[in-house]
């Protein structure tokens, strides 16, 4: 059967070039399908990126420029910003937060008679004052201040029972153990509060405190009055080689430095310390790494009383008056020295409770005496005869003529406050004054001596 050229294409198929180009049309179709997708999808992305914020990210981002606008607001009327509880949950620990926060927790009210808080205060009230008036001052940082008597939660809710503190409220995170500032070892000075400050928020605030004229005004007036006296006696300058003077300006200066003023002037401790709960108020304070500034006013005064003992005792002993008045001086003067540097070491053993330090070189011996040991009482007689026969000890064991002086010095529990050096003191002088030559007797008239003419 003869089949047409027609019908012979058409069953052959479709042609190679007829096939490629239909191939190509796919591919670009496809292309295009892409280029649409990409056109629709790319400004959809867009529009999700460039988006508002949701209402929760909106509402927490005006909480925080609120809080930062109120906070502003209050320092820029005063440096320090007093909270309350409420105040303190709100703006210092609830989130968010994007800013530091020093706190100081104190006790300024009158009542609770805490001199050491209005003192740290006011070096807080320089430090804040400088960051405030500075120019790199900012939002970053506040300061504030939270009193028992308005925040007594805050301290419940810290566990905090001590005041003065101060606290660094970091932006994130709760505060570390080095967000506490070490009162006690480094001090309140604003100089260190503010160094403490940099190592916790790299915020460099220099101090700049008020003029105080009042050191310049008492030189002054100390020149002044050397100057006019000067000039008074100005014909007779011999009261400028008095040696007593002398002697008792370098006393006062010696009392002064040895009883810790020079350490309140430096740590700035309390005159003295009230217990809240009984009412109960400390002139010693109880450790031996603080004192209050009464008890440095104790002990310059029991220094004073023991010098002035010890004085009269060298003029009963150097002086060549009456001996009945002599005898006076020097009982009135071991009476100074003994009581009260009993006094001075009863105050001593209750700041250091080790003492009495006992250290026994040898066995120890009984001694027959009830205010010195077998060793003291032997070694006594040992190098001063003249005492022995004081204390009465006619026979020396030979054991203890051997020993030395403070190989063995315990306490006697006779006698507690009665240290050994003050008995050899006592003894000694004991001695001395029954060694002294009697009152000569006036010598009778030459003229009645002579034989009657």
């Amino acid at each position: 059967m003869a089949v047409s050229r027609s019908q012979a294409a058409a069953a052959a198929g479709p042609s190679p070039r007829g096939g490629g180009v239909s191939m190509l049309a796919r591919g670009r179709w496809r292309w295009g399908l892409a280029g649409a997708s990409c056109a629709i999808l790319l400004p959809l992305l867009l529009l999700l990126l460039c988006a508002p914020p949701s209402v929760a990210q909106k509402k927490k981002e005006n909480l925080l420029a609120e809080k930062v606008e109120q906070l502003m607001d209050w320092s820029v009327r005063r440096s320090v910003i007093r909270m309350n509880g409420d105040k303190f949950r709100r703006f210092v620990k609830a989130p968010p937060r994007n800013y530091s926060v020093v706190v100081m927790f104190t006790a300024l009210q009158p009542q609770r008679q805490c001199s050491v808080c209005r003192q740290a205060n006011e070096e807080y009230q320089v430090l804040a004052n400088s960051w405030r008036y500075s120019s790199v001052f900012s939002n970053k940082l506040f300061f504030s201040v939270v009193d028992y008597d308005e925040g007594a939660d805050v301290f419940q809710q810290l566990n905090m029972n001590s005041a003065p503190t101060f606290m660094h409220f970091p932006p994130k995170g709760k505060p570390k153990r080095a967000d506490t500032f070490d009162l006690q070892r480094i001090g309140f000075a604003a100089e260190q509060l503010a160094k403490w400050i940099a190592d916790r928020t790299d915020v460099h605030i220099r101090v700049f405190r008020p003029p105080n004229y009042s050191g310049t005004i008492a030189l002054a007036l100390l020149i002044s009055l050397v100057g006019g006296l000067l000039y008074l006696r100005r014909n007779n300058l011999e009261f400028i080689y008095n040696k007593t003077g002398w002697a008792m300006a370098s006393l006062c200066v010696v009392f002064a430095m040895t009883s810790g003023q020079m350490w309140n002037h430096i740590r700035g401790p309390p005159y003295a310390h009230k217990n809240p709960q009984n009412g109960q108020v400390s002139y010693i304070h109880g450790s031996s790494q603080a004192q209050f500034v009464a008890e440095s006013h104790i002990i310059l005064l029991l220094n004073a009383a023991i010098t002035m003992g010890m004085v009269l005792l060298n003029e009963a002993a150097t002086s060549k008056g009456d001996v009945g008045k002599r005898r006076i001086i020097c009982l009135v003067g071991l009476g100074l020295v003994v009581f009260f540097f009993s006094f001075l070491l009863s105050i001593f053993r209750s700041k250091y409770h080790g003492y009495p330090y006992r250290k026994c070189i040898g066995p120890k011996i009984q001694s027959p005496f009830p205010t010195l040991s077998a060793l003291d009482s032997a070694a006594l007689a040992h190098h001063s005869p003249a005492v022995g026969r004081a204390l009465h000890i006619h026979h020396v064991d030979p054991r203890l003529t051997r020993c030395h002086l403070g190989l063995e010095v315990p306490m006697p529990r006779a006698c507690p406050l009665l240290p050994l050096h003050l008995v050899i003191l006592l003894v000694t002088f004991r001695a001395q004054l029954k060694c002294l030559p009697p009152a000569a007797q006036p010598s009778p008239p030459s003229s009645a001596l002579s034989p009657p003419s």
